[in-house]
């Protein structure tokens, strides 16, 4: 009976160095967010009630903005931390933001270029911004002047089986979309589909290097593409709705807030 007691506390222990101690709590913020991501510099921006709000890593002060006029937003990319894009699926509306969330101007993605809304936006290193239309199947980039400058093929034409994209980012030079069904779906700036990274049940993500960096209910997930190799770090959370890395420290999405974890170990 020992020797049994004495198994099972070894293995309980051997468990949570496993899990929970490869990550240490640092901070909590409070939030009922529907969408969250992390800058290039550490700042956390959350899409919350109608408003975006940015919080400085290093002082935690608060930044606001909000206007009744573009509804609730639902994606914000802050890739670019001078020109923030806040996009309100609802009323397929864009909005421009500069580091201290003033306005710089928005675009109307519906009544400027086609009949119906777009579903998706992100900006673009290049120039413009990203927006995908459902009535085409096609992403097309455009600038801050109204103007097409470029645009993918008709999704639907494309070899592989593409039904709805949920999310989209540019980085590296690259265009990164997630379709949920089938996968994630790379295109490089100028429309030209590159190749498909095998990760179904997924929306939103990072790309760091060759890595797709993205959460499950209970872990961290780092896929290599280039190797086609997956590791999974347990996290000492349950039930996460989304997660951002900003190496080397983790924010996690629970029903208490954004919880901001350090990390204990090498991830990349």
């Amino acid at each position: 009976m020992n020797h049994l007691l004495l198994l099972i506390v070894v293995f309980l222990i051997f468990s949570a160095n496993k899990s929970g101690a490869q990550f240490g709590f640092d901070l909590l913020i409070k939030s009922d967010a529907f969408f969250f991501t992390i800058d290039p510099f550490g700042n956390v921006y959350l899409a919350e009630s109608g408003a975006i709000i940015k919080i400085d890593q290093s002082t935690g002060k608060k930044k606001y903005f909000s206007d009744p006029m573009y509804g609730n937003f639902e994606i914000i990319d802050s890739s670019d931390p001078l020109n923030i894009i806040a996009f309100s699926a609802g009323l397929g509306i864009i909005v421009f933001l500069d580091k201290n969330l003033v306005e710089k101007e928005s675009f109307s993605a519906q009544k400027d270029l086609f009949s119906e809304k777009p579903e998706l936006a992100c900006n673009s290193q290049l120039e413009g911004f990203w927006v995908y239309y459902p009535e085409k199947w096609q992403f097309f980039r455009i600038n801050r002047k109204n103007q097409v400058l470029t645009s993918t093929i008709s999704m639907n034409k494309l070899e592989y089986n593409f039904a709805q994209p949920c999310f989209m980012i540019e980085t590296g030079s690259r265009l990164y979309v997630s379709d949920y069904e089938n996968g994630i779906f790379v295109f490089d700036l100028f429309g030209g589909f590159l190749f498909k990274i095998p990760l179904k049940n997924i929306c939103t993500f990072q790309v760091k290097d060759n890595y797709i960096i993205y959460f499950t209910k209970k872990h961290l997930c780092l896929y290599d593409f280039f190797l086609h190799k997956e590791r999974l770090f347990l996290l000492p959370e349950n039930e996460i709705k989304m997660g951002r890395v900003h190496y080397p420290y983790v924010y996690i999405h629970t029903k208490q807030g954004i919880k901001k974890y350090f990390t204990k170990i090498e991830l990349f």
